[in-house]
């Protein structure tokens, strides 16, 4: 589905309106007002954060999206916030919503500086699912399974859309051991693997990302840890889902 056939507004957060087909400045004024509203309820405390906001919930498409955030003119720190807002956007969803996932692929391709950022974004999140869900650092920046789900779908999409390669989110937990991690992590780990296996169009689409790991010689250790949690973890968990031809695939990729 191509960028430009995807609209988040079908799905927009908390009931958020429509685009008006013949919008007039009465329409739009009212849309800005509920939608920054709803940035104060989401704790875009600051105005850039506030105009990111705006800019990606008011577009038609990612390329709009894309579009409205450069001519922000935002630098340095400011610009880092332009994936850090779309991510957070994203996992308040109520269901995964692809829109998100096209505008930061398509950010990626439009400068470096966001694949950087979008790479230490998703260790962010991925390292408080390490914590407990409260701590003296404040709650869980995800919150539940359906945000679990939405941020591992995420990640997924990243690493097929070549926004981001498999190794760059999975070696923030590089050994990938399961002993260690909570419910919620471990949950987090096989949504994403099974999301790396079902999204390629193709059984060779998807066996490139693996090999791709394993050509390089830096990450020998994080292809074998890679390979254990596939074949021990991901693979029994989707047979018992029923998701026999995910799971097939899933052995592929341990041969990779």
């Amino acid at each position: 589905q191509g960028a430009s056939d995807v609209s988040k507004a079908s799905s927009a957060p908390e009931n958020l309106p429509r685009k008006h087909d013949q919008g007039t400045e009465d329409h739009e004024a009212a849309d800005n007002a509920q939608l920054l509203k709803l940035a104060r309820k989401l704790r875009m405390s600051t105005d850039t954060r506030r105009a990111i906001f705006l800019a990606v919930m008011s577009s038609e498409d990612a390329v709009d999206a894309a579009e409205k955030l450069l001519h922000l003119n935002l630098k340095g720190s400011q610009e880092r916030e332009i994936v850090r807002v779309t991510v957070e956007c994203c996992i308040h969803e109520p269901a995964w919503n692809p829109y998100y996932g096209l505008l930061l692929t398509r950010l990626c391709t439009l400068a470096k500086g966001h694949r950087v950022t979008l790479n230490y974004c998703l260790w962010d999140f991925i390292k408080d699912l390490s914590r407990p869900s409260s701590t003296s650092d404040g709650p869980s920046k995800l919150k539940n399974g359906r945000q679990i789900a939405i941020f591992s779908r995420l990640c997924g999409h990243a690493v097929v859309s070549k926004a981001l390669p498999l190794a760059s989110v999975i070696k923030v937990q590089s050994e990938l051991d399961a002993s260690q991690m909570d419910a919620r992590e471990l949950l987090m780990w096989k949504t994403f693997f099974k999301n790396v296996c079902a999204l390629p169009k193709t059984d060779d689409d998807m066996k490139d990302i693996f090999s791709r790991l394993g050509t390089a010689k830096e990450h020998k250790a994080l292809r074998r840890h890679c390979r254990q949690f596939l074949k021990y973890h991901v693979g029994p968990w989707l047979i018992d889902k029923g998701d026999d031809s995910v799971a097939l695939r899933c052995t592929l990729a341990e041969t990779c």
